[in-house]
C-alpha cells in the first residue's frame, strides 16, 4: 500500500503499488541516520583534520590547474570566481564610453535573457525549499492522522521524493525550467562583473561613483541563497547557526557577485565541511562529489556545470532532511501506533463537529447493511453489529464496489488493491481448473506436482503483464492457452506441437467459466464463501490483540534464515490458497482497525446499545 501525501514527498512501504507510489519502497542504502534522539538528535562529531584532508583531496587531482589558474590571475584585475559562459567582446570604443553605455548594454543583455521561456515561466524559488520540506518536520509527522493510520498497516514506511506519475513529471519539468533560468541569471551576473571589471581597469582609482551600475533585480539568486540558509539551519546544530548566518549573508554575497569577487570555491568547501559534519557517513561520497562538481565548474568557467553542482547540493539537503524524518518515524513508531486509534477519533470528531466532514452517507451505508443481514439479528448486539460491518466490507471487495463512504478514505487505495487481487484470484482459479481439465482429458493419472502448477500460474501472470500493462480480468489470449497446453504436454511427455483441438477446448473452457453468468457466479460465490471463512478466522485471531501486536502478526520482522512462502500454491488447505489467505489477512486488519476507530463515534453512537468488540 502506499501513502500519498499532498506535497513534495510520499511515504513508501513494501506492499502497495499505484500510479504515484508514490509509496512503497525501502530507503536506499545503509541506515540513513545515525542520530539517536528525536526532537534534537545529536549530530555526528567528525575529526576536523580528516574532514580537511577529504575536502583537500577534492582539488588534489586538479592541483596543477589550480596553480596555473592562480598564476594567470596574478597579473589580471580581480575577477569573479563565478563560472562564465562565452560572451561577446565589447565594442572597440567600449572603454571610452560614458557610464550610461555600460548600463544600457547590461540592460539590453538582460532583456534578451528575459525573453527566454525559462525566464518567463520558471519558478522564482528552488524546487527544493524550506516550504516543500516542511511536511517532513516533526510536528507535521506527529499530527498527520493518515501517517499514523498507515503505520498500523506498513512495517517499512519511509518518506521518499515524489517523482512518480503525472504529478511527478510536472515537478521534474518545473525543476528543469528553474535550473535553466538560474543558469541564465548566473550568466548575467558574470557578464555584469566582466563589464564592471573592464570599466574599473580603464578609469582606475579615480573613477567617479557613477561608474558602478548594479544589476537590475533578478530574484532567483537571492532567493536561492535565502533558501539554502533556511534549510541548513533546520539540519545543523543550533551552535552552527551563527556561522551559517555569517557565511550566507545574502546581501553581501549578492554584492560580491555584482562586483566579481564572490569566492564560490571557498563557499563550496565550507558547505562540504558543514554537511559532512552533520549528515550520515553514507552521504559523505555524494557531498564530496558535489564539492568537486562546483569547484571544477568554477575553475572551468562552466555555468551549466556550476548549476548542476548547485542542484546536487539541494538534492543532498533534501536527502538529509528525509534521513532525519525517517529516523524520527522509526523512533516514534511504537508511540504513534499505540495512540493511533484515539488520535484518529479526536481528529475525525473535530472535523465532524466543524462540518468539514459529512458522515450521513456512512451512517446510511451501515444502516443498509444491517437491513441486508437480518439473519444476524439474533446474535449478541456487539457481535451482530461487528459481523454486519465485516460482511459489508467483504461484499464491497468481492463485488468490486466503485466507492465506499468517506470514513474509508485512509483505506480506499488498499481496498481497491484487494478488489483487484480478488478478481485476479478468480482468474487464477479459472486457469488452474482449465489446466486440471486438460490433464484429465490426456489421461494423466498421477498426482499433480504443486510446484509445477504454481510455476504455471506465475508464467501466466508474466504473460498477462506483457500483453496488458494493467491486468484486467478476464484476459483471454491464445498465449495463455498455449502455455497451459505446453505445461500439460510436458507432464504427459508429449513432444508434439499443441493440437488445434486442445487449443479450442481450453479457450472454450475459459470463455465458459468467465462469460457464462451462472458458471461465473457460482465460482465467485464459492470464493466469496471461502474468503468469508478466512476473514472470520483471522478476526478471531487478532480480536484481542493491540494495534502493535496486530502489525507484528501480519508483518513480522524479516528473518533471513526463514524461507519466504511461495506466492501461489494449489488449494487443498482448509484455509484456502495462499493468495486468498493473503487477501483475507489484509482485509481483516483493515476491518478491525476501522471498526475500533469509527464504531464508538459513528456506527454505534446513535444506537441504544453502545457496545463494541
Amino acid at each position: 500500500m502506499s501513502k500519498q501525501i499532498e506535497g513534495e514527498h510520499h511515504l513508501t512501504g513494501p506492499t502497495a503499488s499505484t500510479e504515484n507510489r508514490d509509496r512503497h519502497v525501502r530507503p536506499d542504502g545503509p541506515e540513513a541516520s545515525t542520530r539517536s534522539g528525536v526532537e534534537n538528535p545529536p549530530y555526528r562529531t567528525r575529526n576536523t583534520w580528516l574532514v580537511d584532508q577529504q575536502l583537500a583531496s577534492v582539488d588534489g587531482h586538479r592541483g596543477g590547474k589550480i596553480a596555473d589558474r592562480t598564476a594567470s590571475l596574478s597579473n589580471e584585475p580581480e575577477q569573479a570566481l563565478v563560472a562564465s559562459l562565452p560572451v561577446q567582446n565589447p565594442s572597440p570604443d567600449f572603454n571610452k564610453s560614458t557610464p550610461d553605455s555600460c548600463s544600457d548594454q547590461i540592460t539590453m543583455s538582460i532583456t534578451q535573457h528575459a525573453n527566454t521561456e525559462a525566464f518567463q515561466l520558471a519558478s522564482m524559488e528552488p524546487p527544493i525549499s524550506k516550504a516543500s520540506l516542511g511536511e517532513l518536520d516533526l510536528r507535521r509527522i506527529i499530527n498527520d492522522p493518515k501517517l499514523r493510520h498507515d503505520l498500523n498497516l506498513e512495517r517499512e514506511l519511509a518518506f521518499r521524493p515524489n517523482y512518480y506519475g503525472q504529478r511527478g513529471e510536472q515537478k521534474k519539468a518545473m525543476a528543469k525550467a528553474y535550473w535553466v533560468a538560474l543558469a541564465e541569471e548566473l550568466a548575467l551576473y558574470n557578464e555584469h562583473s566582466r563589464h564592471h571589471g573592464s570599466r574599473e581597469t580603464t578609469t582606475g582609482a579615480g573613477a567617479s561613483p557613477g561608474a558602478y551600475h548594479p544589476v537590475p533585480a533578478l530574484g532567483r539568486l537571492p532567493l536561492m541563497f535565502h533558501t539554502l540558509r533556511d534549510i541548513l539551519k533546520t539540519l545543523v546544530p543550533e551552535a552552527e547557526w551563527s556561522s551559517v548566518d555569517q557565511t550566507l549573508d545574502v546581501d553581501l554575497l549578492m554584492q560580491e557577485l555584482e562586483n566579481g569577487v564572490c569566492d564560490l570555491v571557498r563557499l563550496s568547501g565550507w558547505l562540504g565541511k558543514l554537511l559532512i559534519g552533520s549528515c550520515s557517513p553514507c552521504r559523505d561520497h555524494y557531498i564530496l562529489e558535489m564539492v568537486r562538481s562546483i569547484q571544477g565548474a568554477v575553475l572551468d568557467h562552466n555555468i551549466p556545470g556550476l548549476v548542476k553542482g548547485i542542484e546536487e547540493l539541494f538534492v543532498i539537503l533534501e536527502t538529509m532532511k528525509l534521513d532525519v524524518a525517517n529516523h524520527q518515524i522509526r523512533e516514534l513508531k511504537f508511540f504513534l501506533i499505540d495512540d493511533s486509534i484515539h488520535f484518529q477519533q479526536v481528529y475525525f470528531l473535530g472535523r465532524i463537529q466543524s462540518g468539514s466532514m459529512l458522515v450521513e452517507e456512512a451512517q446510511e451505508w451501515y444502516s443498509t447493511a444491517l437491513g441486508n443481514h437480518s439473519e444476524l439479528h439474533e446474535q449478541d448486539c456487539a457481535i451482530k453489529f461487528f459481523a454486519v460491518f465485516a460482511k459489508a466490507v467483504i461484499e464491497s471487495i468481492v463485488n468490486n464496489h466503485p466507492s465506499l463512504p468517506a470514513t474509508f478514505a485512509f483505506d480506499a487505495e488498499r481496498l481497491r488493491t484487494l478488489q483487484v487481487d480478488f478478481r485476479n484470484e478468480l482468474c487464477q482459479t479459472t486457469y488452474r481448473e482449465a489446466f486440471l481439465h486438460l490433464l484429465r482429458s490426456l489421461k494423466y493419472n498421477r498426482s499433480i506436482p504443486q510446484e509445477e502448477c504454481r510455476l504455471l500460474l506465475n508464467r501466466i501472470c508474466k504473460i498477462e503483464e506483457a500483453l496488458q500493462k494493467k491486468r484486467r480480468w478476464p484476459i483471454r489470449h491464445e498465449a495463455v492457452c498455449l502455455e497451459i497446453i505446453r505445461t500439460a504436454y510436458a507432464l504427459c511427455n508429449i513432444e508434439s506441437l499443441p493440437s488445434d483441438d486442445h487449443v479450442a477446448a481450453i479457450e472454450s473452457y475459459i470463455i465458459l467459466e468467465t462469460e457464462s453468468r451462472s458458471v461465473c457466479n457460482t465460482l465467485k460465490n464459492n470464493l466469496h464463501t471461502e474468503l468469508e471463512e478466512v476473514i472470520e478466522e483471522e478476526l478471531k485471531t487478532i480480536a484481542s490483540l493491540t494495534e502493535l501486536q496486530i502489525l507484528n502478526h501480519y508483518s513480522p520482522i524479516p528473518n533471513p534464515g526463514i524461507p519466504q512462502q511461495p506466492l501461489l500454491t494449489l488449494p487443498g488447505q482448509n484455509s484456502g490458497s495462499y493468495e486468498l489467505r493473503s487477501i483475507g489477512g489484509r482485509a481483516a486488519h483493515i476491518i478491525l482497525l476501522h471498526w475500533r476507530t469509527w464504531a464508538p463515534i459513528l456506527y454505534l453512537s446513535p444506537r441504544e446499545n453502545k457496545t463494541s468488540t
